[in-house]
């Protein structure tokens, strides 16, 4: 009787094998997705008839006009997911969108409560980040002007990470962004948010920071002048530490998170080549 384990045949066999397994588990990864989008899909035409029914019962209630629109406006925020968009954009007091001053409303399943929200000001390049990134596309879906993507103006701005992070442990209902590093240093007095990209909810951790698969993250340059870095040894020693373990080792003892490997070598190639390395 022949060893299968000594036979020549059996490393490829083995081989081919895996390789079936590996496609037949991308193959059930894709048909998940899909099933997962048809659902996501149907559940919201379910929403949206759900919807005009509800409105139908409504108009047909001939209730006073004042409560009839409260109740049509508190039925659309749902369906459209207004909320989310209330949270960042509406004004203080704005009227059928006052969700926006508050955590919960008809809306939601959250506690009706004052909403205190702390972040960085227009002088940050944070700040720029994270209208382009969370707030544009939903001012655009809620049908806004360009020139209203912007944060609603009542909340508190500061240019000092410590002070955001200190206004969102204030208070129990809190709400801000603040960079992962300052997260990392006081997690346990504050929660991170998990955000959904397309493909479920993603927590922020080194991990998915680094792969991108947490959606509300970016990576951070420098800009050289290849001809002062030339002519002025300190700026291309400065580069130079930048890019070495050492200093790449810094990044992570401050909280931020290293980029991946293959990055970090195009750039030192990159900078190698530029400076005649």
């Amino acid at each position: 009787m022949t060893d299968a384990r000594q036979d020549p045949a059996w490393a490829p066999a083995t081989a081919a094998s895996l390789a079936r397994l590996e496609a037949l588990e991308a193959r059930v990864r894709e048909l998940e997705a899909e099933r997962r989008r048809v659902f996501e899909d149907a559940q919201r035409e379910a929403d949206a008839v759900f919807a005009q029914y509800q409105l139908s019962q409504l108009l047909a209630s001939g209730d006073a006009l004042e409560p009839l629109a409260d109740a049509v406006l508190a039925e659309i925020g749902r369906a459209t997911g207004a909320g989310a968009a209330a949270l960042w954009l509406a004004p203080p007091g704005g009227g059928p969108l006052e969700l926006a001053a508050t955590v919960g409303s008809a809306f939601t399943d959250l506690p009706d409560a004052p909403l205190a929200i702390t972040g960085p000001g227009e002088e940050s390049g944070t700040y720029d980040f994270f209208v382009e990134k969370v707030i544009a596309p939903i001012a655009e879906t809620q049908g806004l002007p360009e020139d209203e993507w912007q944060t609603r103006p009542d909340y508190t701005a500061s240019p000092n990470d410590n002070v955001i992070v200190e206004g969102i442990e204030g208070s129990d209902t809190s709400l801000g962004w603040v960079g992962f590093a300052f997260y990392q240093e006081e997690q346990g007095r504050m929660k991170a948010i998990e955000v959904d990209g397309g493909d479920g909810c993603v927590a922020p951790t080194p991990e998915t920071i680094a792969d991108g698969t947490y959606p509300i993250s970016r990576p951070l340059f420098i800009y050289v002048d290849v001809a002062e870095a030339q002519e002025n040894p300190a700026v291309a020693a400065f580069v130079d530490y930048y890019l070495s373990d050492e200093g790449i080792a810094n990044v992570t003892d401050v909280g931020y998170v290293a980029e991946p490997a293959a990055d970090l070598e195009a750039a030192r190639s990159a900078w190698s080549s530029a400076v005649g390395g």
